[in-house]
């Protein structure tokens, strides 16, 4: 799929972020009614609850040829 979980310096999150995200982020998420999932439909830049509170991007990566 090409994409990529990034900090705010365009790196990978690391162990806490991943962790910050992955864990509490997708707990929080998921109340009530997934609507931390949902906000992604309202939010300007597509970020989910869990994205903003590892303060993480998704990113679309391209190939090298």
């Amino acid at each position: 799929m090409n994409i990529q979980v990034v900090n705010a310096t365009g790196q990978p999150p690391g162990w806490g972020g991943a962790l910050l995200r992955e864990v509490l982020g997708k707990f929080l998420s998921g109340l009530p009614l997934l609507a931390g999932y949902l906000m992604v439909l309202g939010h300007p830049e597509r970020r989910a609850l869990h994205d903003l509170v590892a303060r993480t991007w998704v990113v679309v990566r391209r190939r090298a040829r």
